[in-house]
C-alpha cells in the first residue's frame, strides 16, 4: 500500500510538471502552429473548391464540344456549306431551318452568346445576329490557325459587339468544318462565343475571406474571367508572384502582392488555370481569439484533470493487481483465465486488450494445430498423386506394346501420342515447364487430333529456337488450340489451318496462336474474359489467362484479335525473367 501511495505522490508531482511545460510550451508554439493550421485548412478547402469549379467547367467545356459536334453533322449545315454562290433561294432554305433548329439549342444554354458558322463558300450563320470584334488586338483567329484534325481552340477572353445582345465580353471556342464525306476537304469554320458574365456567375459568389476573389485563366496565363473585368486579357506571366502557378499543376503559397501577405491557391486543369487570392492578414486576425480561447481551455482541462486523477487514482491499484496475477497465470500455460472487465476507462480497455490477447493466443495455438494436420493430408494426397500417373504410365505402355503384338498400327500411334500427352502435362507434379516441352506436348496433342479427322486440319509451328529452353507455365497451348479446332475450324466448309508462333520482343515472350475458323464478335471476346460465357471454350481461355497473370502479373496474359468469317488470334505474353536454369526443374 505504501508503494501505491509513493507512486500516487510521483504521478501528481509529475503531473504539474507536465503541466508547466505544456502552458510554456502551447504559448510559445500556439501562434505559430495555429497560422499553419489556418493557412492550410483555407488552401486545402479552397484547393477543393477550385477542383470543384473545374468540375463544373469540364461540363461547360463538353456541352460546346457536344454542340461543336452537332453543328457539324448537321445536314442543313453541311448542305448550306456545299451551295454554289448562286443558289440564293436554297441557302434561304437552309438558313430558315437552322434558325429554327438552333434557336432551341442556344436558348436552353444560356451561357451561349451565339453560334456562327462562316463558309468556305461565303454562307455565314450567326444565331445572335451580325457582329463586330471590338479588340482585334487580342484575338485576330482565321481559318487558317484551325487544326486540319478537327480539334478546337479557345481564344482569350475579347469584347464583341452584337445586333442583339450589344457589347459582350466572351470566350470563343473554333473549330474547322471538314467534309465528312471527303475529310481532307474544308468546308468552313465554326465559332461558338461563350459569355464571361455566365462564366463568372458560376463562382462568383464563393466566397474568400472579405475581400478574396477567384479567377481564371488559360495555360498561357492569360485571364479569362474575372470578377473586376479590366483584369481581362491581363496575363499573369507578366507578374512574378504568380510565376509558381504557372511551374507546377496545384497547391498554395504566400507571396506580397501590391503591398499585402495573399495566399494564394491554384489548380491546373486540362483546359484552364483556376486561382484563389485571399489577403492573409483577414486570416491571421482569427489567430487571437483562438489563442486565448486555447489557453482558456488549457487551464479549465488542467483544473479538471487534476480533480479527475486525484479521484482516480485511489482506483487504479486494485485493477492493476488483478491484472498482473491474471498475466502471472497466462505466463505458467493457463489460457482459461477470466479477462473480462467491464468498465469504460483505460484501464478497461487495458483488460479488453489483454482479453483479445489471450483470446488471439489461444486462436493461434489451434490454428497451428490444424495446420499441422493440414500439412499431412496434403503429404498423403501428394504420395497418392505420384502412385496414379506411375500407374497410369504402366498402363498406357502395355496397351501400345500389345496394339503392336497386335498389328494395329494406327491404334498403337494413339496410344503413344497420348502416353506422351499425360507425360508431359503432369509434368512430375510441377506447374512449369520449358517451351520446348510445352511444344512437345502440343505435337502429341495433335497427333491424336490428325488421326481422328478425315480432312486433316493443316498444323505449322513456327517457334524460334533460341526461346525453347525458356521457362513457361504448363498447359496453356494445347487448350487455346483445342479451341480452335473445336470453336473455329470445325465449324468451316472449306480447309482449315492452325499456326502456332514463337519470338523473343524485348524482355517479353510471345507465342500467338492463329486459325482461319469463324472468328468471333468483340462483345463475346468480353464475356470470355469476364466469365460470363458457359462453354468449354470461354472457361478454358477464362483459366489459361488467370494462371499467367497469377504467375506473373496482370501485365501478361491473353490478348484475343478476331474477325468474324476471317479468323482468331490468341496473343500471349509472358516475361523472360523465367529463364534459362529458373523455375521448377523437370
Amino acid at each position: 500500500m505504501r508503494i501505491i501511495k509513493k507512486l500516487k505522490a510521483k504521478l501528481i508531482v509529475y503531473f504539474f510538471v507536465v503541466v508547466i511545460l505544456i502552458l510554456i510550451i502551447v504559448e510559445g508554439i500556439s501562434f505559430w502552429w495555429i497560422k499553419s493550421v489556418i493557412q492550410s485548412q483555407v488552401s486545402e478547402a479552397t484547393l477543393h473548391t477550385l477542383k470543384q469549379i473545374d468540375k463544373n467547367f469540364l461540363g461547360l467545356v463538353g456541352d460546346i464540344n457536344d454542340m461543336s459536334k452537332y453543328t457539324l453533322a448537321n445536314r442543313e449545315v453541311r448542305y448550306l456549306l456545299k451551295l454554289n454562290p448562286s443558289q440564293d433561294y436554297e441557302a434561304t432554305e437552309a438558313l430558315i431551318q437552322m434558325n429554327e433548329q438552333f434557336a432551341n439549342l442556344t436558348n436552353s444554354k444560356s451561357y451561349i452568346a451565339s453560334i456562327n458558322i462562316y463558309g468556305d463558300n461565303g454562307r455565314i450563320f450567326e444565331t445572335a445576329g451580325s457582329s463586330i470584334n471590338l479588340e482585334t488586338h487580342k484575338m485576330n483567329i482565321t481559318k487558317n490557325d484551325l487544326p486540319k484534325n478537327g480539334n478546337y481552340i479557345i481564344s482569350p477572353t475579347y469584347k464583341r459587339f452584337y445586333q442583339t445582345l450589344g457589347n459582350q465580353y466572351i470566350i470563343s471556342f473554333f473549330r474547322r468544318i471538314n467534309d465528312i464525306n471527303q475529310l481532307s476537304k474544308s468546308l468552313g469554320m465554326i465559332r461558338i462565343d461563350v459569355s464571361e458574365k455566365n462564366m463568372n456567375a458560376i463562382y462568383k459568389d464563393i466566397e474568400l475571406g472579405k475581400t478574396g476573389f477567384i479567377f481564371i485563366t488559360d495555360k498561357e496565363g492569360r485571364i479569362l474571367s474575372h470578377s473586376q473585368k479590366d483584369q481581362l486579357g491581363q496575363n499573369i506571366s507578366e507578374k512574378d508572384y504568380y510565376q509558381p502557378i504557372l511551374e507546377s499543376k496545384g497547391g498554395y503559397y504566400r507571396k506580397n502582392v501590391d503591398g499585402r501577405n495573399m495566399l494564394i491557391t491554384y489548380h491546373v486543369s486540362q483546359h484552364f488555370i483556376f486561382i484563389g487570392q485571399v489577403p492573409f492578414d483577414e486570416l491571421i486576425g482569427k489567430v487571437n481569439t483562438a489563442r486565448n480561447l486555447t489557453i482558456i481551455v488549457t487551464l479549465a482541462g488542467i483544473l479538471t484533470a487534476f480533480l479527475t486523477f486525484y479521484v482516480i487514482s485511489s482506483k487504479i491499484s486494485n485493477p492493476i493487481s488483478t491484472l498482473k496475477e491474471l498475466m502471472k497465470q497466462v505466463e505458467e500455460g493457463n489460457l482459461n483465465v477470466d479477462t473480462k472487465f467491464f468498465r469504460d476507462d483505460e484501464i478497461g480497455q487495458l483488460y479488453q486488450s489483454f482479453h483479445h490477447m489471450v483470446r488471439r493466443i489461444k486462436a493461434l495455438v489451434e490454428e497451428v494445430y490444424d495446420t499441422k494436420l493440414k500439412k499431412k493430408e496434403a503429404e498423403l494426397q501428394a504420395l497418392q498423386m505420384q502412385i496414379n500417373p506411375h500407374f497410369l504410365y504402366n498402363t498406357l505402355d502395355v496397351a501400345y506394346w500389345t496394339s503392336r503384338m497386335e498389328k494395329a498400327s494406327k491404334t498403337g500411334e494413339i496410344i503413344s501420342a497420348l502416353s506422351n500427352v499425360f507425360r508431359l502435362g503432369l509434368n512430375k507434379g510441377n506447374e512449369m515447364t520449358t517451351i520446348r516441352k510445352e511444344i512437345e506436348h502440343l505435337k502429341s496433342y495433335l497427333e491424336i487430333q490428325a488421326l481422328r479427322y478425315e480432312v486433316v486440319p493443316d498444323f505449322k509451328i513456327d517457334v524460334s529456337p533460341d526461346i525453347l529452353e525458356y521457362k513457361i507455365i504448363k498447359l496453356i497451348l494445347q487448350p487455346l488450340v483445342e479451341n480452335a479446332l473445336i470453336h473455329g475450324i470445325a465449324h468451316l466448309d472449306e480447309y482449315g489451318y492452325v499456326q502456332i508462333l514463337g519470338y523473343e520482343k524485348g524482355e517479353d515472350i510471345i507465342l500467338e496462336v492463329i486459325d482461319n475458323g469463324i472468328g468471333m464478335t468483340r462483345e463475346k471476346i468480353d464475356a470470355i474474359f469476364k466469365g460470363e460465357q458457359d462453354s468449354e471454350m470461354g472457361y478454358g481461355i477464362k483459366n489459361v489467362h488467370e494462371r499467367i497473370q497469377l504467375y506473373f502479373g496482370n501485365v501478361y496474359g491473353l490478348v484475343i484479335s478476331s474477325e468474324v468469317n476471317v479468323g482468331t488470334k490468341v496473343k500471349i505474353s509472358v516475361p523472360k525473367a523465367y529463364s534459362k536454369g529458373e523455375g521448377s526443374s523437370d
